[in-house]
C-alpha cells in the first residue's frame, strides 16, 4: 500500500475529478495514454451504453444517469474491482451511488 501511496503522490497531476465524462473521443484520448474506465474494463460495456446507473436527477429514481466514472492506469485494471453502492441505502446522502474501488 505504500508503494501505490508514492506512485499516485508521483502522478497527483493526472489524478483530476471528471464531473461528467460522456465523450467516447475523451475516453480515446485516456486510452492512447493507457488509461482506461474501471467500469468499462470491469463490466465489458461500451461508452455511452453503461447498464448501471450512478447518478439519479433530482434524487428520482425514473431519472437515472450513467455520470460518474473511473479513470485508471491499465496495468491497474486486472488488480482493481469497482463495486457500485445500493442507491436505496444512500440515497437520503447522496443523488449519486457511491463508487468502491478496491486496489489489490
Amino acid at each position: 500500500m505504500r508503494a501505490l501511496r508514492a506512485w499516485i503522490s508521483d502522478y497527483d497531476d493526472y489524478f483530476q475529478p471528471l464531473d461528467v465524462f460522456a465523450n467516447s473521443e475523451e475516453a480515446e484520448e485516456l486510452s492512447q495514454l493507457k488509461i482506461e474506465s474501471l467500469y468499462h474494463h470491469q463490466f465489458n460495456e461500451a461508452q455511452g451504453d453503461e447498464s448501471e446507473p450512478t447518478f439519479f436527477h433530482q434524487y428520482n429514481l425514473n431519472k437515472a444517469y450513467h455520470i460518474d466514472y473511473v479513470f485508471m492506469p491499465n496495468h491497474l485494471l486486472g488488480t482493481s474491482e469497482l463495486r457500485i453502492g445500493d442507491m436505496k441505502k444512500t440515497i437520503q446522502y447522496s443523488d449519486h451511488r457511491p463508487l468502491i474501488i478496491d486496489l489489490n
